[in-house]
């Protein structure tokens, strides 16, 4: 028996989902809080009517930022097939050689495929923050994807555009007059109203980008100096702050891009993402295809393959995820930068 047919037996579709039901659940900020529900679809591709359900909207699928025509036998059917995540780790000549002698130990042999699935899904996750980055910022799920050659193609599944409200130069939280506590709880009543007034829902809770909630907290130090000892309803709490009711809390973090690998923000610096506790969004977990499965559909997938000349074996894993959610249950409002 090869090597690669060692490993491959290793990560068989039985082997990697056993493993995954072991390992401890995966969070992030973005998906957590968006997209909290976790949806597998039995298809490698999904009809845009399942979408609806969950976005209030028919989206549009555009290639390269050109719709693409649908035609239908008789009732009309629309289905959007992503194109797989496909990240990929590497098994060494010399962890190769490691394994050769611990083979015949089943419990060092397990920990080896756990390290190697915890490594693979964890990069499935963090693209998959990223493309829920994308999907709550602008409604579009447009993600770029890389072809052979080295050429990119992007698909992209148009949602709507979130509801949005900005502040002026005048009025910004880092204008020259800093508005008062009661101005700030305004606007944030008013964004509640836009998306309420919309029929997205109520309840609403927000994100911050960097500079948007470093002035907010410069505005928090202003009122309590000048609140001569009185009470003011403000609270700070392990990165959130709450103003008359309003959760208002700090999202600094950053994304890899998959075009350049520069880092970008996940919430734009100078903006507050209002959302909707009322209306949950989700991700959804197409099927992967793949031959190795001989026509079994699974969310997620790895395949062994060996590296040119031999020298080592590339797990590849796949994964095809779809962030969706009701735009009209999101609301955009730049309140720094603009002067």
């Amino acid at each position: 028996m090869s090597v690669l047919t060692e490993i491959q037996g290793l990560f068989t579709p039985a082997a990697v989902a056993a493993t995954m039901e072991k390992l401890p659940v995966l969070t992030s900020s973005v998906i957590d809080t968006l997209y909290p529900e976790a949806k597998e679809h039995p298809f490698t591709a999904i009809g845009l009517q399942d979408l609806e359900v969950v976005v209030g909207t028919q989206p549009v699928v555009r290639r390269d930022g050109a719709p693409i025509p649908f035609a239908g036998r008789g009732d009309e059917v629309n289905l959007f097939a992503p194109r797989p995540l496909k990240p990929s780790v590497t098994v060494t000549a010399s962890e190769l050689n490691d394994l050769k002698i611990i083979w015949g130990q089943r419990q060092s042999r397990d920990a080896f495929v756990a390290r190697k699935v915890d490594q693979l899904r964890q990069l499935i996750r963090n693209s998959t923050e990223g493309m829920a980055s994308v999907t709550a910022t602008t409604g579009k799920l447009s993600w770029p994807s890389r072809l052979e050659g080295g050429a990119a193609e992007t698909y992209e599944l148009d949602f709507g555009q979130p509801n949005r409200l900005d502040l002026t130069a005048a009025t910004a939280w880092d204008g020259a007059s800093p508005p008062s506590l009661a101005d700030v709880y305004n606007h944030l009543s008013k964004l509640d109203q836009e998306v309420t007034e919309n029929g997205g829902g109520g309840n609403l809770a927000f994100l911050a980008g960097r500079d948007a909630f470093s002035a907010l907290i410069r505005l928090a130090e202003q009122w309590q100096s000048t609140a001569g000892g009185g009470p003011i309803n403000l609270k700070l709490d392990n990165g959130a702050v709450n103003i008359g009711g309003y959760e208002i809390k700090r999202l600094v973090e950053r994304y890899l891009s998959p075009l350049d690998g520069g880092w970008v923000e996940k919430i734009p610096p100078n903006v507050l993402l209002g959302y909707s506790r009322d209306q949950k969004g989700a991700i959804f977990y197409l099927a992967v295809d793949s031959l190795s499965l001989d026509g079994q559909a699974r969310p997620f997938h790895v395949v062994a393959e060996p590296a040119p000349g031999d020298t080592a074996i590339h797990l590849i894993a796949q994964a095809k995820p779809v962030p969706a959610r009701a735009p009209r249950g999101m609301i955009l409002s730049q309140v720094a930068g603009l002067a």
